[in-house]
């Protein structure tokens, strides 16, 4: 498959705080500009629009993800950034006592610090507690993955690059992509999805809600530029349910999805760059009425109930 436009890749190793902070586009940034081109100048040009905060199901996957793919344990330790709130500064319930001196005092010595950073000792504890589930769940997630052959030979390959960072270009436009891990003899291109449900037709929705094609394709498509491989790998998500018994299922994007995941991804690059030109935040199609077609399961079952209106 030809790509016009493409310049030279290159893969390296970086934290992923760094990767996050490269100014270049990847699959979230893709989708948000094939919602809209001005919600993309507000997330990613302007900084208009907030950056969506993580919550408590994605964090879980991160670190599944790094127990996973990277052996890296969750940790039992109170964060750094934790100011532990003394008795002298409680109330005989156990209640912070705002309107004391001790209190004040406290708040005064760490101006710096969030409200939401101050922990009681039964805060502290329950913290603990909670990582400590978390830590069992990633042992439990690990043994199902091992006991799934195809999960196993993807997520667990003792040849695997974990989080390889591929950086390349299209078009003028720079990108970048980042799969979970990559073996070597077995020649796939790995991601793992933490689940509410691991049914094919749930994962094919979240397929195309959330652009795991696109990923597919920028992962399996700078790959191959930045290694000079003849053919682009398959694109392998491991999904795992989010809940025990966490189990494990491992679907292979077939070249339809890739070739939808190109389609967006080019799409929005050739977008991308016209905006950039023109320093309109736009789509060429602006301010017109816009005709939709049903998806075809809808055609097909809107013809099926005419067919038994007639009869």
């Amino acid at each position: 498959m030809e790509t016009k436009g493409t310049e030279m890749a290159e893969i390296v190793n970086i934290p992923m705080v760094e990767y996050l902070a490269l100014a270049r586009d990847s699959r979230s940034s893709i989708c948000d500009y094939n919602d809209s081109p001005e919600n993309y100048h507000g997330r990613h040009v302007s900084g208009d629009i907030p950056a969506k905060s993580e919550t408590s199901k994605m964090e879980f996957g991160s670190v599944v993800d790094a127990f996973i793919t990277e052996g890296v344990e969750p940790s039992l330790e109170i964060p750094d950034d934790v100011v532990v709130i003394p008795t002298s500064c409680l109330k005989k319930n156990g209640h912070r006592n705002t309107a004391g001196d001790n209190w004040k005092e406290l708040i005064a010595e760490n101006h710096r610090t969030p409200l939401g950073n101050f922990w009681t000792e039964k805060e502290c504890d329950k913290y603990v507690q909670e990582r400590e589930a978390i830590r069992a769940s990633c042992y439990a997630i690990r043994d199902q993955v091992a006991a799934h052959k195809g999960a196993r030979s993807v997520l667990l390959a003792e040849d695997r690059i974990c989080q390889p960072t591929i950086l390349f270009e299209i078009n003028g436009v720079k990108l970048k992509a980042r799969p979970d891990v990559v073996p070597q003899r077995f020649r796939v291109i790995g991601d793992m999805k933490i689940s509410a449900s691991i049914s094919t037709k749930f994962f094919t929705n979240r397929v195309s809600d959330f652009g795991y094609d696109i990923q597919g394709w920028l992962s399996a498509f700078g790959w191959m530029l930045a290694t000079d491989e003849s053919e682009m790998r398959p694109f392998v998500n491991v999904v795992i349910r989010e809940k025990p018994p966490y189990e494990v299922r491992a679907f292979e994007l077939n070249q339809n999805f890739m070739d939808r995941g190109r389609a967006y991804a080019m799409e929005a690059i050739e977008g991308i760059k016209r905006c950039q030109d023109s320093g309109v935040w736009r789509p060429g199609n602006h301010g017109e009425i816009e005709k939709v077609n049903p998806p075809n399961y809808m055609a097909v079952r809107r013809a099926e109930e005419s067919e038994l209106v007639a009869a």
